[in-house]
């Protein structure tokens, strides 16, 4: 909010390539793009500007020649899959299609860092990925992308690094990696086979991970949780995914997985023990 401008800081300062968002927001607006949760657009239940000629009006703000107006805004119409709207009102674009021209705006100029507040909520599965993919395209070609989002997976799918809030403060910090390593609840062995053989299962399972306890099981197919750290160091998963090739005829396992914990359960790991911390304060 203080870079966009949005909120005054009631104290410290904060700095955008170089300029300080107290003194010197001009600046920071000429450098970045902005993609807020709500509103950007100028319409009306009357009547408002079309898809195009907002791209026309955020173009000439921010500085794109009058000669090399149409081309920029042509480009950005084909980037995005804006062809069937450009001559509608905004006020009848879907939500949709609205999320992906406020998208455009925020990251056509060429930004050297850009703000996006929950870009892709209240869109389709369809739309999500589209707008991924031209985010991704833009942090490729250089431009620093701060996203905010309660989609976990898609905290997962875009960032190289990840800030997690509660309690209206900032947790932890870094890549996906590291948060799942540092923060998680461990692993997940799913065992999909024989119902007569899920004891032998079981008991593979068990001799692979000491500390494992079973969450689910039907008709053979059964999930393993192990803790994180319960096994006294990395999980070695060449010596696992052996183990299990070497038993799959004995125990006819049809499948067999590990995976790592969720995104979704370091955020939740994270704000219980805040919540913890707040309760013993």
């Amino acid at each position: 909010a203080f870079p966009a401008g949005d909120l005054r800081p009631g104290g410290g300062d904060a700095w955008v390539c170089g300029y300080s968002v107290r003194t010197q927001l001009l600046d920071i607006f000429r450098l970045c793009g902005y993609c807020p949760q709500f509103g950007g657009l100028f319409h009306s239940d009357t009547g408002g500007l079309t898809l195009y000629q907002h791209l026309e009006a955020y173009g000439r703000l921010k500085g794109v020649p009058e000669p090399e107006l149409r081309a920029h805004c042509d480009r950005v119409v084909a980037e995005f899959g804006l062809q069937d709207h450009v001559r509608k009102a905004v006020r009848k674009l879907s939500g949709g299609t609205r999320r992906k021209l406020i998208a455009a705006i925020a990251l056509s100029s060429d930004p050297r860092v850009c703000f996006l507040d929950e870009p892709t909520t209240g869109v389709d599965v369809g739309t999500r990925q589209f707008l991924w993919e031209r985010i991704r395209a833009k942090g490729k070609r250089g431009c620093t992308l701060i996203l905010t989002t309660h989609y976990m997976e898609e905290a997962d799918a875009l960032s190289q690094r990840i800030g997690i809030m509660a309690g209206g403060r900032l947790q932890v910090i870094g890549s996906p990696q590291h948060l799942k390593s540092r923060h998680g609840g461990g692993y997940r062995v799913e065992l999909k086979g024989a119902p007569e053989t899920a004891g032998g299962a079981a008991a593979l399972v068990a001799r692979l991970f000491p500390s494992s306890h079973l969450v689910e099981s039907h008709c053979g197919h059964q999930t393993f949780e192990v803790e994180a750290g319960a096994e006294g160091g990395a999980v070695k998963l060449g010596a696992v995914f052996r183990a299990l090739e070497a038993a799959a005829a004995e125990l006819r396992l049809e499948s067999y997985a590990l995976s790592q914990t969720t995104l979704e359960q370091v955020f939740l790991n994270i704000a219980a023990r805040q919540e913890e911390q707040g309760v013993a304060a």
